[in-house]
C-alpha cells in the first residue's frame, strides 16, 4: 500500500492512501520531510509552514488566563487556558501592562485595559425618598402608609421625641436606614416588624421610583 504524506500550515503531518483525502489546505510532502516533522514534534519543537517553507522552533505568542503575555518555541509551551495571540496582540498586551493597564482573558477573548465591573451597592446603604418607603409599605400590605407609621409614632412615650419623629416622617426630604424612625424599639413593636423585616422593606423600597 502506497502512503501519501502531507503537512498542514499549522505543522500537522500524516499520511493517507489517497491524496484526495488530505485535510483541507494540506500540502504533499516526502516521507523524509514527514519523518523530520514527526521527530521535531516528538522532541517538543514547534513546527509550521510559512510561504511553503517549514519553520521549526518558531515563537508562538500567548496571553495566560491571568493576563500575563508570554511566548514559547515549545510545542507544549502554551499554559492551560492561555489564549494564543498574534505577535502584534502580544506586543499590545505588553505595552498595556507597562502603561499600568490590566489585561484579562475571558471566554477566549483578550481584553486590554480591563475594568472590573462595579458591584451593586448594598441596598441598606442607599438613601430613600418617602415615596419609595410608602411604595414598599403599600406592596407589603399597608395600603395607608401614613396612618400605619403615624400610629406607630404615637406609641413613643416622650412627647418631644414623638413630635420630632412625626415631623421627620412628614417633612424629611429623604431617609437613611439608620434613621431613628426605623430603629426605635417602641415603633418596631407597634409595627410588629423585626429588624430583618425592616431591612427587607428597605431593599424593596430601593427598587421603587425615587
Amino acid at each position: 500500500m502506497e502512503k501519501h504524506y502531507f503537512l498542514t500550515a499549522d505543522g500537522v503531518t500524516g499520511w493517507r492512501v489517497a491524496p484526495d483525502d488530505f485535510p483541507e489546505g494540506a500540502e504533499p510532502v516526502s516521507h523524509l520531510i514527514h519523518q523530520d516533522v514527526v521527530e521535531a514534534m516528538a522532541a517538543g519543537r514547534s513546527v509550521r509552514v510559512v510561504d511553503g517553507e517549514i519553520d521549526y522552533d518558531f515563537e508562538r505568542y500567548f496571553v495566560s488566563i491571568d493576563g500575563t503575555p508570554g511566548r514559547t518555541t515549545e510545542l507544549d509551551g502554551i499554559p492551560p487556558g492561555a489564549l494564543v495571540v498574534s505577535e502584534s496582540a502580544h506586543a499590545a498586551a505588553r505595552d498595556a501592562i507597562a502603561g499600568g493597564k490590566t489585561i484579562k482573558v475571558i471566554d477566549g477573548v483578550l481584553h486590554i485595559d480591563w475594568q472590573e465591573p462595579e458591584a451593586d451597592p448594598d441596598p441598606l446603604t442607599l438613601t430613600l425618598s418617602k415615596r419609595q418607603i410608602n411604595a414598599a409599605l403599600i406592596l407589603a400590605g399597608h395600603t395607608d402608609p401614613d396612618a400605619f407609621i403615624e400610629a406607630a409614632i404615637g406609641t413613643i412615650e416622650d412627647a418631644t421625641a414623638r413630635a420630632l419623629a412625626l415631623n421627620d416622617w412628614r417633612h424629611a426630604p429623604h431617609y437613611e436606614r439608620e434613621h431613628p424612625l426605623f430603629n426605635n424599639p417602641a415603633m418596631l413593636a407597634a409595627t410588629e416588624m423585626s429588624t430583618q423585616e425592616i431591612d427587607d422593606l428597605w431593599t424593596l423600597a430601593t427598587q421603587q421610583p425615587f
